[in-house]
């Protein structure tokens, strides 16, 4: 039913350590290496790991170490439905988060058919290459057009 939220099974604290340890144990990380990357004390962690409130501060400082933004950190729990974990397959959030907030839905359908094409018919590296040589050149335009209207702001007007 549109509107209603879903029950948890048990609270969102279990729900952060399952998807915790789930993650430690794909990306192969111990209590020890997360703790220190994301700058809580050992001790801290491990009571947190074990009955503790993760709060939003620590939680934002473990989904930026995970590279994943707290839709796709609490997506990536399965009591969550399949809809909202279908977008993690594209790969690392932060990357996804980035296309997304640069095109619109019919933008990117356009991009991704346009690059399955691409490969498709082995032409990738080429349109890579050319659209990485039409940057360079906008780039000198956009900078050389900065140069000279800077340029032209200090020349006397005339009839000055």
């Amino acid at each position: 039913m549109p509107g209603k939220s879903q029950k948890l099974d048990g609270d969102l604290n279990d729900v952060v350590r399952a998807i915790i340890r789930r993650v430690m144990a794909e990306r192969d990380l111990s209590e020890n290496k997360l703790a220190e990357q994301v700058g809580i004390p050992q001790k801290t962690f491990n009571t947190i790991m074990k009955q503790g409130d993760f709060g939003l501060e620590r939680l934002t400082q473990i989904c930026e170490y995970l590279e994943m933004s707290p839709v796709a950190f609490f997506a990536s729990h399965p009591q969550f439905n399949p809809e909202a974990r279908s977008f993690l397959k594209f790969g690392k959030d932060a990357l996804y988060d980035r296309f997304r907030m640069l095109l619109d839905a019919d933008d990117a359908k356009r991009l991704v058919d346009m690059i399955e094409s691409q490969k498709k018919y082995n032409v990738w590296d080429l349109c890579l290459r050319t659209n990485t040589d039409l940057i360079e050149i906008a780039k000198r335009t956009y900078r050389r057009g900065i140069r000279d209207a800077s340029k032209d702001r200090s020349e006397p007007i005339e009839g000055s």
